[in-house]
């Protein structure tokens, strides 16, 4: 017992040294300070420095939807209060979150299955590309993975325990992750089969969702707060989106998904070949049914019955929505499908052969993104945006100036916030010189990064 012990400990070690090295290995250079994560912080800087908080989170699907609660503002704001609102609150925001995840894959996947299925799942998790992008973007998907583990902790203490607390946790649970993304939604109609499939009477089972349903609408009282004080606002931008006049702008091409799937599948299968992706897809949707009719344990066979079923409303659900989704829509069905790779991987011994070239698969399909990630910063990386506001008020000193920006469109987030931070203040007199921030840099430049430049006027020479 004490030698498996000491070789899960050292399986555990590994594993985790990997995942946080393809994650934060020079994250400096690969941390990306866009528009969302701009806008994240102004949030926050209006809570910590304006003393206003918003009743409003993210907007779904952009200008045509409506706003989800403001829960995740509410949890970034104390790490702008550690960093005195520089924006590295956003790198250790995403450092802690990284570190959540290994610890609820470790626990709850061990208690769930196996500690040899929940190394695998975190192995497998750590060496993937698309997955490695989305744990080190500051937004409000980036949650989404931990709710799932966490859905997937409390689905086991409904079935083993008889406590109706249970089901406000799952309510809450349910409600706050569908505010950080409305992708969650998909996990909260699945969350019905829950009591439905506990032993239990029907009193009960009617108890659970009333008590369900309650404690998921508490988590909507600051949208409805908001609407009683603006005539129902938001909620007509819902009721708008999907029966109304933006819900006929949505499309209604039942197979926009569809490459989009494939996406997802080629992000776990790295190839080109269109056939092995399709393949690859129907096995993977086919595993959980494969575990419901083989599954002798009575919770996995419930468990892989939900997830099933939430494999089947999600592709109804964007059918019906009949427009081509994000790939990062379905990061809530990652766990999923890892976790049914890793479940399988362990059924005999040909499995475990499958299971290593798989691994290998991934590995060399992976190799020279892997490479790239690693040692390429991003385009206009936050440490270039900083070091051009820094080097700007260098020049400026205490003089009156205003900033330019000639990029292409959308490459100027995230300047105007660092200005904020580092108190480099327009004037806003256009008689006043103005320097250029230059995408692609001009000529007589002075040069941030290879792809930036600044222009400094004659005046301030």
């Amino acid at each position: 017992m004490k030698q498996k012990n000491t070789v899960f400990i050292l399986c555990l070690l590994a594993v985790v040294s990997i995942f946080i090295f393809l994650r934060f290995y020079n994250i400096q250079q690969r941390f990306a300070f866009a528009w969302d994560q701009e806008n994240i912080s102004n949030e926050a800087y209006k809570i910590l420095v304006n003393k206003k908080i918003s009743l409003l989170g993210p907007r779904a699907n952009n200008d045509l939807g409506f706003y989800l609660g403001p829960y995740f503002t509410f949890l970034i704001t104390p790490f702008f209060a550690l960093t005195h609102l520089h924006p590295n609150a956003l790198i250790l925001f995403v450092f802690i979150n990284a570190l959540l995840f290994i610890y609820l894959s470790i626990y709850v996947i061990s208690s769930l299955f196996s500690r040899k299925i929940a190394i695998l799942f975190l192995f497998i998790w750590g060496i993937n590309i698309s997955l490695i992008n989305n744990d080190i973007t500051a937004w409000w998907p980036v949650l989404i993975p931990n709710g799932i583990l966490l859905f997937l902790l409390l689905t086991h203490k409904i079935y083993k325990e008889d406590k109706l607390l249970n089901s406000v946790y799952l309510g809450l649970l349910c409600g706050f992750f569908t505010n950080m993304h409305f992708q969650f939604s998909f996990v909260t109609l699945a969350a019905i089969l829950v009591p439905l499939l506990k032993n239990s009477s029907l009193r009960r089972k009617i108890t659970f969702m009333l008590l369900f349903t309650i404690s998921f609408l508490v988590t909507l009282l600051p949208l409805l707060f908001f609407d009683l004080r603006h005539d129902f606002l938001n909620l007509n931008l819902f009721l708008n989106f999907f029966f109304g006049k933006s819900h006929s702008q949505l499309g209604g091409k039942f197979f926009a998904l569809t490459p989009v799937v494939l996406n997802i599948v080629k992000s776990i299968f790295p190839t080109n070949n269109q056939i092995v992706l399709i393949l690859c897809g129907l096995i993977i949707s086919a595993l959980p049914i494969y575990f419901v009719n083989n599954q002798k344990k009575s919770f996995e066979r419930q468990l892989w019955l939900i997830v099933s079923f939430l494999y089947m409303v999600t592709i109804v659900g964007f059918m019906i929505y009949g427009k081509r989704p994000s790939e990062y829509y379905f990061l809530f069905l990652m766990p999923f499908i890892i976790l049914s790779i890793c479940k399988f991987a362990f059924t005999n011994i040909y499995t475990k052969v499958l299971l290593a070239l798989f691994i290998v698969w991934n590995i060399l399909g992976n190799s020279m993104v892997y490479f790239t990630n690693l040692t390429v910063p991003p385009y206009l990386n936050m440490q270039v945006k900083e070091k051009t506001i820094l080097e700007i008020k260098k020049i400026v000193k205490n003089k009156s100036v205003n900033v330019g920006f000639d990029v292409p469109l959308g490459q100027d987030n995230g300047f105007r916030y660092l200005m904020k931070v580092h108190d480099l203040k327009e004037s806003g007199n256009m008689k006043d010189p103005m320097i250029g921030v230059n995408v692609p840099p001009k000529k007589n430049d002075i040069l941030i990064d290879a792809n930036l430049g600044i222009r400094v006027p004659k005046e301030l020479k």
